[in-house]
């Protein structure tokens, strides 16, 4: 065995030394002239010829026996085509060149990318002494032609190999896509049909495609909730020994597809401590198992394991940053709650099991869940769940009620009615003994027998009346560990409400506790994307785009539209004398003072820092001195109760209107803080709606001494 070891690397040692003796002297051949310059010398280049070819056959059988690396391989052979091709060029120039391009092309089709870019540089030296050097002068043109057409060889058959790769790739994906289509349809039409499924395969595509489109949108909350580059769900094989992607959102093209070792890697500890996992590293993190690649610039890394029932370890779920700061403690938490109810979701399929009893029963319900996870907006998943719980049962009452713990209380709303006195819709309640109040304190359905009449119990309060009901129940909406509100479901008949009905009901909560979740985090994303978090208004980004909107329809129907810039006096002082706490109070009474004075249309924004802006579709510049000057005595009469005493503050407004004084949003906006200037200049707490402001000193000088206003 020795020997045969011994003998191997003495020939792989070979095969090095004669691969680059045949470049060399091929290279060095090549300079001094190359073949048939002599009559003399054929002898020699027949020699270099059959050395040539030696060192291209070693190179060749390196390459494919993998003695050596990929790059190195690629480089040992692509030169050894390379030079035999230019002394091929050399010996019978000009009309051998063609070779050379035939043989560029060749390697492009080969090699790697980057295999390819040194040998092009290698051909452009190649060509030196054959081209530039060649007949005893320097042949610049048919130097750069040559390198000219090389580069466009080279070029021309990347781009045909790269476009019958992705013309692969794309009839690749389309058939997937025509097949699943195709499955989509199947289990859509045997769904809807009412007929029981001809095989469990059928079912389990349907029930598989349930689960994942939940999945998919508790990812893409995590996604974007957490401002991650991706998330990814990773699942436990049944021998505990292997990990498999199973679903992702953003980025996740790394992600490897088939299933690795749960030993291995970063995410091995998540598994052996049950505990969540932060990484960090601003050079980015590395033996991350579940990566593909020789490289991923991941930069940030939390993790949390799944839990099922008996707190068995089903799989994990993970964010990624691939740039910015490390996961906070609060990013945990919120994942944690994710977790939870992505595992929610996979026990939820479980509970499925038991409720399909026939196929009535699973073509309502699977109506129901399409519905809810189909559901984006608050008011889309309050109708969903509403229709799902009448498919499911015979009721004549159904309510949904949602809870406020703002400002240190409870308070219950109820969110959506059906088949009841329509009035109490969006009343609320503060907590108490009540039915709904109990549910939503001990997270379980109430009343603990299947159905009792709603005389037995206060279902709302007592100042909410129900009304006559033989059967009543009331299911907690849960999310994770918190309750997001309750269903309540009622009928006038004693015991219409069957046990299957109930645990359907239950099912039904559960997905519905998920929506309303899924809901309300979109909806405090659409609310932080566009509002200003301290005041409440429009935030700066929201007012660029609705002033565009805005004077497109001006223009559009030739109509009028107002903006009023203000911001508050001697902001700094009131800051650096009562503390910055007081000045954000200031800010956020000010904006509450905006929203009311702002009619219906109006557009109240925070424009930024201390100053403000309100723009007024179809408002003149007339009325709008009037909103202005509204502003202002508001602001003035407003009292700040501070620990030092009372604060009054003031503001100077800019008044421009759209297109009296500008023609388009740039203008209008500089018009606007020209005149909020110009107010400033001429003693602050006043109001300045044109450029000459003639005649008009006693209407805009309401108050004169800002300074003394504030001293109070």
């Amino acid at each position: 065995m020795k020997r045969l070891w011994r003998w191997f690397y003495n020939l792989k040692r070979a095969g090095a030394l004669g691969v680059w003796l045949g470049l060399g002297l091929g290279f060095f051949w090549l300079w001094l002239g190359g073949f048939a310059q002599s009559p003399h010398l054929l002898v020699v280049d027949i020699g270099v010829g059959a050395l040539g070819l030696l060192a291209m056959g070693l190179a060749f059988s390196r390459r494919k026996f993998q003695t050596v690396g990929e790059f190195q391989g690629d480089l040992e052979l692509g030169l050894s085509i390379l030079i035999s091709s230019f002394l091929f060029a050399a010996g019978f120039r000009p009309d051998g060149f063609p070779a050379v391009f035939l043989c560029l092309a060749c390697c492009t089709l080969l090699f790697s990318k980057r295999s390819v870019g040194w040998l092009c540089g290698a051909a452009i030296f190649l060509d030196v002494p054959v081209t530039l050097l060649g007949q005893g002068g320097r042949n610049w043109k048919g130097f750069v032609a040559h390198v000219f057409w090389m580069a466009l060889f080279a070029a021309f058959y990347h781009l045909v190999l790269s476009a019958k790769f992705w013309s692969a790739r794309r009839a690749e994906k389309n058939a997937i896509e025509a097949r699943m289509k195709e499955l989509e349809k199947r289990a859509l039409r045997l769904r809807l049909s009412g007929e029981t499924y001809s095989s469990q395969t059928e079912w389990l595509l349907a029930s598989v495609r349930e689960v994942d489109g939940a999945l998919e949108n508790l990812l893409k909350v995590l996604h974007y909730a957490l401002r991650a580059d991706s998330a990814a769900v990773f699942l436990v094989s049944e021998d505990r020994q292997s990990l498999c992607w199973h679903l992702g959102a953003g980025d996740i093209q790394q992600h490897k597809r088939e299933p690795f070792l749960s030993t291995e890697g970063a995410l091995s500890a998540v598994l052996k401590k049950e505990a969540p996992l932060h990484l960090f590293s601003e050079n980015g993190l590395k033996s991350l198992g579940y990566c593909a690649g020789r490289t991923h610039a991941i930069q940030a890394l939390l993790a949390t394991a799944l839990k099922g029932k008996e707190g068995v370890v089903s799989g994990i779920v993970l964010v990624e940053r691939a740039k910015g700061a490390p996961f906070q403690a609060e990013d945990e938490v919120q994942l944690s709650v994710l977790a939870q109810e992505i595992q929610r979701v996979m026990d939820l399929e479980r509970i499925m099991v038991n409720v399909r009893r026939n196929a009535s029963e699973r073509d309502r319900f699977f109506r129901v869940v399409n519905d809810l996870n189909r559901s984006s907006s608050p008011e889309q998943v309050l109708s969903a769940i509403i229709e799902s719980a009448r498919h499911i049962a015979p009721l004549d009452f159904c309510a949904i009620t949602l809870v406020d713990d703002s400002e240190g209380k409870r308070f219950h709303r109820i969110a959506r009615v059906s088949g009841g006195d329509v009035s109490m819709e969006q009343k609320a309640f503060e907590d108490n003994v009540g039915l709904v109040a109990s549910v939503v304190r001990y997270g379980v359905a109430l009343p603990s027998k299947d159905t009792l009449p709603s005389e037995r119990h206060v279902v709302f309060c007592e100042n909410i009346l129900l009304g006559s009901m033989g059967s009543i129940k009331v299911f907690p909406l849960t999310a994770g560990e918190r309750t997001l509100g309750t269903l309540v479901v009622g009928s006038k008949k004693k015991l219409a409400i069957e046990a299957d009905g109930l645990r359907m009901l239950e099912v039904v909560a559960i997905s519905a506790a998920q929506a309303v979740l899924r809901a309300q985090l979109f909806e405090q994303m659409e609310k932080m994307a566009t509002m200003d978090g301290l005041t409440g208004l429009y935030n700066h980004r929201t007012f660029q785009v609705r002033l565009d909107e805005l004077l497109s329809a001006s223009k559009r129907y030739g109509r009028q539209c107002s903006l009023i810039l203000f911001d508050v006096d001697h902001f700094k002082s009131v800051n650096d004398k009562y503390g910055h706490p007081i000045g954000d109070y200031v800010l956020k009474r000010i904006g509450k003072l905006l929203r009311k004075l702002a009619r219906d249309s109006d557009i109240p924004t925070r424009y930024g820092g201390e100053e403000f802006a309100l723009i007024m579709p179809e408002t003149d510049l007339q009325g709008a001195q009037v909103i202005a000057e509204r502003i202002r005595e508001a602001v003035m009469a407003e009292m700040f109760q501070t620990e030092q005493g009372m604060l009054r503050v003031t503001v100077s407004l800019g008044v421009a209107t759209f297109p009296e004084c500008a023609k388009d949003k740039a203008a209008l906006i500089e018009m606007a803080d020209k005149r909020l200037y110009m107010a400033k200049r001429k003693g602050r707490n006043c109001m300045v709606a044109t450029s000459s402001n003639k005649g008009a000193s006693s209407k805009l000088l309401r108050e004169s001494t800002t300074s003394s206003l504030l001293a109070q």
